[in-house]
């Protein structure tokens, strides 16, 4: 018996769905949302625009494959079959123990550990490839995005993207990645290209760290070459610039969000899941605090 949804990948931003014409419509009902203040758009009121955004694509049969996880909700709510092909990485607690002790990692010249929750979102990001990961300031999200990048870069030689909302931040990651870098194997300035007013925006270099302001209006040639993309405070991720770059990152096959915070309007989360993928709870303020990592 055929199943109600096939559900085919077709890059890493979009799946395509074929199903029944009854069902795609109950599809676009279901990822229709209000855009927060709609009532106030120009197009709005001149009716030209009815102040929704709509997630599933009724023209194209495609939905963010971000949202795989909700879609299968979608099928189970309404107890329709779906068929779709997942692979899951095997990434084991030993192989990331192992791959950190490779590392020999450092941070003002002594050596550091990885902290559970930090193992547990680098592994789960190894296995799903895909995440968003809610931990607050002062979690060692820094470190979290080194030890994925050292990953990706050592053992696939896949080219990545970093975007953090300001100037300071993209020194800062830098900074921080020289910390950890205790190695002689790896020296951040021949890996790492840095990128905001003024800086030259083309690099051979693996990774690229980049606030999403100096690199919105590149074409999606450019974002072709990418194949991991981490957006760091990506509950501004809602916003229009940050949603078309990420659109355009289309061969990014992982991605990952960092944020210590959702928004509260449903229509500016689906925005963020549709790139990133579901919210783990990676970990709380009082979590870290009953610790002792955090005051």
């Amino acid at each position: 018996m055929a199943s109600d949804l096939v559900i085919v990948k077709k890059n890493e931003v979009y799946a395509k769905i074929t199903c029944e014409k009854h069902v795609a419509m109950e599809l676009s009902q279901y990822f229709t949302f209000f855009v927060p203040g709609y009532q106030f758009v120009p197009a709005f009121r001149n009716r030209i625009w009815d102040g929704k955004i709509r997630l599933f694509n009724l023209n194209t049969s495609q939905i963010y494959l971000g949202l795989l996880e909700y879609l299968k909700l979608f099928c189970d709510e309404r107890g329709y079959t779906y068929e779709l092909e997942e692979i899951e990485d095997e990434f084991s607690v030993y192989h990331a123990d192992k791959f950190f002790a490779s590392l020999n990692l450092h941070s003002k010249g002594n050596s550091i550990k990885v902290m559970e929750h930090q193992r547990s979102a680098f592994i789960h990001a190894m296995q799903k490839k895909r995440a968003l990961l809610l931990s607050p300031t002062s979690s060692g999200k820094s470190l979290i995005a080194y030890t994925i990048f050292r990953q990706l870069l050592d053992y696939q030689k896949l080219k990545g993207l970093i975007i953090v909302p300001t100037t300071s931040l993209v020194e800062q990651l830098y900074s921080d990645f020289e910390d950890y870098a205790s190695d002689d194997t790896f020296k951040p300035y021949m890996y790492v290209h840095r990128v905001y007013q003024g800086k030259e925006k083309e690099t051979t270099k693996p990774l690229t760290i980049s606030t999403w302001q100096s690199l919105y209006k590149k074409s999606e040639q450019f974002f072709n070459m990418f194949n991991a993309l981490i957006i760091d405070e990506c509950h501004l991720a809602a916003g229009q610039s940050i949603i078309n770059t990420s659109k355009k990152c289309v061969n990014a096959e992982f991605r990952l969000g960092f944020t210590g915070t959702l928004p509260v309007e449903i229509s500016d989360k689906f925005n963020i899941y549709s790139f990133l993928g579901h919210p783990i709870f990676n970990q709380k303020t009082n979590d870290l605090i009953e610790k002792g990592i955090l005051s």
